[in-house]
């Protein structure tokens, strides 16, 4: 802070995050937003004079972590800290709403959100990793009245057969199926 009053005496108060308290410059670094007053004097007479210091926040941003989803489904992306916030690319948005969006990329993205103020400027980015849909194959299940069957399916990890009447387990890759 410059005091340019031509005066030979200069107090500076308060010297909460002053360098100095006296002379015609200071250097404030306050925490807060702060005013100072600046008392100058010269042969018995004063005359003062104040000026506030405004202090920005430095930005804060944290962003949901990665994730992963299966081919075709939505998942929201958060960013929490200070607003507002700026998300990259577009692609696979549907509904950008400052803060969060939801997101079905069709393959694997990597999303970039900013956040800004006068002091600085923060990115953070999230992956959302897309994994393919599998492909399943059943072999042909036709039978006689009164015959059983087995049932194979290839090509996923873990199965679920609905309707599960008449199979003698439905989380296998391979049933057996009695219809009635």
């Amino acid at each position: 802070l410059t005091a340019t009053m031509g005066i030979s005496t200069y107090t500076w108060s308060p010297p909460t995050g002053l360098n100095t308290t006296t002379g015609p410059v200071v250097i404030a670094a306050p925490a807060v937003k702060t005013t100072y007053t600046v008392i100058g004097s010269n042969n018995g007479c004063a005359d003062t004079a104040s000026i506030t210091v405004v202090v920005n926040p430095t930005p804060t941003l944290n962003v949901s972590p990665d994730v992963s989803i299966c081919a075709g489904e939505t998942t929201t992306l958060k960013a929490t800290g200070t607003a507002p916030f700026t998300w990259l690319p577009a692609t696979g948005v549907i509904s950008p709403q400052g803060d969060s969006m939801k997101v079905t990329p069709l393959a694997t993205t990597t999303y970039t959100v900013s956040s800004s103020t006068i002091c600085d400027t923060l990115t953070a980015t999230v992956t959302i990793t897309v994994k393919p849909l599998p492909v399943i194959t059943v072999n042909n299940g036709t039978i006689c009245e009164g015959e059983d069957t087995t049932l194979t399916a290839n090509g996923a990890d873990k199965y679920q057969w609905t309707p599960s009447t008449g199979l003698n387990a439905d989380s296998l890759s391979q049933v057996i199926a009695s219809p009635l």
